[in-house]
């Protein structure tokens, strides 16, 4: 099991869920209806956030129950960790253009696929391939606002190295903000946007 892809995926789900228009899409998005999209989106509020991720479900059909619970213990201890940031005035403003950012550097194999929202409901699927013919398949559900987010995520993986070549998995994740921004979360936001700036520039 991929572990990493997974939580890629998660990652790249919770940038695109932020993203959407009203207009329901049909099949794949180009790279121009998803800067689109995004550059409509709602406007996250600066300010600390604190976000969650939870394993709901793992299932590995024909793999043994104990390894089946160990790696859901694993994954559920990882994902289970809240984490608490600073989202700068500065980093607000640019919103949609960071996202897309994430995007196309967190995975290039992805396709982002019909996409809808209704006031702040929010569903959608991706559909990402990875390494040695491992594919998913992440159908996402939720709710997105200008302080906060809750989303459901089912994948279902297909993957030669399984048992039975195939695994599903469902994780919520929520975010929300939590107050202002503190001196050391702040320092720590614009500190790390100075080393992407630095990478980025030395990329070129």
């Amino acid at each position: 099991m991929r572990v990493r892809m997974a939580a890629t995926a998660v990652s790249i789900a919770a940038l695109a869920i932020a993203g959407c228009s009203g207009e329901e899409k049909k099949g794949p998005q180009t790279e121009a209806e998803v800067r689109a999209e995004l550059a409509s989106a709602e406007r996250m509020q600066p300010g600390e956030y604190a976000s969650n991720v939870e394993i709901a479900r793992f299932e590995v059909p024909g793999m043994p129950e104990e390894q089946q619970t160990m790696i859901r213990g694993l994954m559920t201890g990882a994902a289970q960790v809240q984490r608490s940031y600073c989202l700068t005035e500065a980093q607000a403003e640019r919103g949609s253009e960071d996202m897309f950012r994430e995007l196309a550097q967190g995975d290039s194999n992805c396709q982002f696929e019909d996409f809808n929202v209704d006031g702040q409901n929010v569903s959608g699927r991706m559909i990402c391939g990875g390494q040695g013919g491992a594919n998913a398949t992440m159908n996402l559900t939720g709710t997105m606002a200008g302080t906060s987010s809750t989303m459901t995520m089912v994948m279902e993986i297909t993957d030669p190295s399984l048992p039975e070549g195939r695994a599903e998995m469902e994780m919520r994740a929520t975010s929300r903000r939590t107050g202002d921004c503190t001196a050391e979360s702040r320092a720590a936001a614009e500190a790390a946007e100075r080393q992407a700036a630095e990478a980025t520039k030395n990329a070129r």
